[in-house]
């Protein structure tokens, strides 16, 4: 078995800490707690970007910096929204995470390579 790249990893953890911070908030913030339905609400868009990271597709190169890197923004996010949470946050922040995440994966697949092209042309005249 072939082992994952290191940003693949870089990203499951950086997921998993997202997991993790939306579950504490959420256990901190509901008064008697209960393993239901909402719970996977909460986490489905970090379940979601972990499925796009393992399952193959694309160039795996790309597809493993790329998704590192929005695995990244999203443990940015997550923890900024959820560290002084109100209990409306939990079932509207899941609803916006899922499609930004997706779209913000897909513009640094499809634009990335052209952006970091003309990135590094324009830091040559500068030489």
């Amino acid at each position: 078995m072939k082992l994952p790249r290191r940003s693949v990893l870089v990203g499951l953890a950086a997921l998993l800490i997202c997991a993790w911070i939306a579950l504490a908030a959420l256990v901190r913030e509901s008064s008697p707690f209960s393993w239901d339905l909402y719970v996977l609400w909460v986490v489905t868009p970090y379940l979601v970007l972990g499925a796009g990271l393992l399952i193959p597709w694309g160039d795996d190169d790309r597809r493993a910096r790329t998704g590192c890197v929005t695995a990244l923004a999203m443990l940015v996010v997550t923890h900024y929204f959820y560290r002084s949470t109100m209990g409306v946050l939990f079932f509207y922040l899941p609803m916006y995470l899922l499609p930004a995440g997706v779209v913000l994966w897909a513009l640094l697949y499809w634009l990335g390579p052209r952006a970091w092209t003309w990135l590094s042309a324009e830091t040559e005249k500068l030489d």
